[in-house]
């Protein structure tokens, strides 16, 4: 995909996909580009509130990539390779912050409960989210993703033909389940937006979540967007 005007029916997942600093302008428009990667640019202006027109603007307003801060074009990847990225990377952050993440929030909730209630409902639905989450990236690394990497290298154990669309729709599935949860955690919380009696600990929760977001989207744009489509190609 080389410009917006030749794509008139990409999604905003493939216009992402082709170029990743377009979805930091489809994150700021609150465009959801990953669980929600299938619709339109018009489909995506409508939701957000503005015209296509002012859509596409946007995203042909791109600042170009400095040497200073590169970016990596995903999509030439071998898929061995990014399926060894996102476990290297994306599944090691959720490995190392879920546990601080529970606890902290339990630790707010703990302090703060009293006077603001939607605490409480945060840290049960964090720990609901996060063991979700945790049994979702083993089965990504135990079932999913050694059969995309015998299909990247041929290698079908004797076998002509090897179908992983239900899986992938299993897991699509389940990013589209983290998604919905954590926009509730946006919900509950006012997007984030701190108190005026927040402690150190409730500022600490309130960012590690946002950090956390972050990342979990983009994981879940690489591989519902690139992973998985190109998987089910072979």
């Amino acid at each position: 995909m080389s410009t917006i005007e030749n794509i008139e029916s990409a999604t905003v997942g493939e216009i992402a996909a082709s170029d990743i600093r377009k979805a930091d302008v489809f994150r700021k428009m609150g465009i959801d580009f990953c669980c929600g990667g299938r619709k339109t640019l018009k489909e995506a202006a409508g939701q957000a509130g503005i015209t296509e027109a002012q859509l596409r603007e946007a995203l042909e307003k791109t600042p170009p990539v400095g040497a200073s801060h590169p970016q990596h074009d995903f999509s030439s990847w071998d898929l061995a390779f990014l399926a060894d990225y996102i476990c290297n990377v994306h599944h090691r952050y959720i490995r190392e912050n879920a546990a601080v993440l529970e606890n902290l929030s339990l630790k707010v909730a703990n302090r703060h409960g009293a006077q603001h209630p939607e605490l409480i409902h945060l840290a049960t639905g964090i720990r609901g989210f996060l063991h979700h989450l945790l049994s979702h990236i083993n089965k990504e690394e135990n079932i999913l993703f050694p059969l995309i990497r015998q299909l990247a290298s041929k290698k079908y154990n004797g076998d002509e033909y090897m179908d992983i669309s239900a899986p992938v729709r299993v897991m699509e599935q389940e990013h589209q389940e983290a998604g919905d949860e954590l926009k509730q955690f946006r919900q509950l919380t006012h997007d984030y937006v701190l108190p005026a009696d927040a402690c150190n600990s409730y500022t600490y929760l309130f960012g590690k979540m946002k950090e956390f977001e972050d990342d979990l989207f983009q994981h879940i744009h690489l591989e519902n967007n690139i992973l998985f489509p190109k998987a089910l190609q072979l």
